[in-house]
């Protein structure tokens, strides 16, 4: 993805335009902010590792290493504090809303991962079926757009279950479409063995759905 801000010296430069701009409908600003947030999530983990680290090896050049690492993450975050950091799926959410296609094709993955936790899962379930139907829908407003992640994890979600129900005939539509945009053999073999779930009349209305979808989305 192309920068919405070309020219800064840290992230935290950034963040109240980018704040500034999402709030007002921008959505590449909040999507930007997401994966800003995300790496600088990241750069703190990884910061505190470094810390324990040293602590561990006692080494003086042990805590060096570390000190430079740290500072790095200091340097382009500048101790952006853990309230911020914690927005960032808020920022992605946002921006799939407001229309942003990566976005959409990303949802899934940050915004359902706090229930990986199954406790959570059960305490929050009627949230989660919530955000289980958005993300699908996201995944198919990503697909429809030509976006290949999206199309590509809506042929394994038909396929295999878990996001949706297992579904042979979206699977077929959503591999062939795969098998068009990436070429690989893999899409080949997953449609053999797709199609020995589907009787003849639901095979041809596969093929048919599949042929309108990929002159819908990527011609």
């Amino acid at each position: 993805m192309t920068s919405i801000v070309q020219t800064r010296n840290s992230i935290a430069e950034s963040y109240p335009d980018l704040r500034s701009l999402a709030e007002q409908g921008n959505s590449s600003a909040a999507y930007q902010l997401f994966e800003d947030l995300l790496e600088c999530s990241l750069s703190s983990e990884r910061a505190r590792h470094l810390e324990r680290f040293a602590e561990q090896a006692g080494t003086d050049e042990a805590i060096t290493h570390a000190a430079k690492g740290i500072e790095a993450a200091h340097a382009k975050c500048q101790s952006m504090s853990d309230e911020v950091l914690a927005q960032r799926i808020e920022w992605l959410k946002l921006a799939a809303r407001q229309g942003h296609v990566v976005a959409k094709a990303n949802f899934y993955k940050f915004a359902l991962a706090e229930f990986d936790n199954p406790g959570l899962a059960v305490a929050e379930a009627e949230r989660l079926a919530m955000l289980r139907d958005e993300a699908v829908r996201h995944l198919h407003d990503a697909a429809a757009a030509g976006n290949v992640d999206a199309i590509g994890s809506l042929a394994n979600k038909y396929a295999d279950g878990g996001l949706v129900r297992p579904d042979p005939v979206n699977a077929y539509v959503y591999t062939t479409a795969m098998r068009e945009l990436v070429g690989s053999p893999g899409y080949s073999t997953m449609l053999d063995r797709i199609s020995q779930d589907l009787s003849p009349s639901e095979l041809a209305e596969a093929q048919r759905r599949a042929d309108a979808f990929i002159s819908l989305c990527c011609r």
